[in-house]
């Protein structure tokens, strides 16, 4: 994989610049399980909307807490839905993200 400075998101296999706002994020959300624990097909319907995401790319305000492939908690309804290149993706604020996931050697 080649890595990219983070203001360059690879959206739908075409390398595209994409600039948020300064204290905007763009996440790929991480959809939920399709099936309960007890092995049950969920519809689309009945599925519960994503709240958390990879990032794409990050606004030049927090380049220095978030990292692109970070995974995002938020709430539910937060954020913008985008959908590009037949894709969807959520654009955050700052304000919306409730915590960040990272691999235990990382420090934020």
């Amino acid at each position: 994989m080649t890595n990219y400075p983070d203001n360059v998101a690879t959206l739908g296999g075409v390398v595209t610049r994409i600039i948020p706002m300064p204290d905007r994020i763009l996440v790929e959300p991480i959809e939920s399980d399709t099936k309960t624990p007890g092995g049950l097909v969920l519809p689309d319907v009945a599925r519960e909307r994503s709240s958390q995401g990879r990032v794409v790319t990050v606004g030049k305000n927090l380049q220095d807490l978030i990292n692109r492939g970070d995974i995002l908690r938020f709430e539910k309804f937060a954020g913008t839905d985008l959908k590009i290149d037949g894709k969807q993706y959520k654009l955050l604020r700052d304000h919306e993200i409730l915590c960040i996931e990272r691999d235990s050697k990382e420090s934020v």
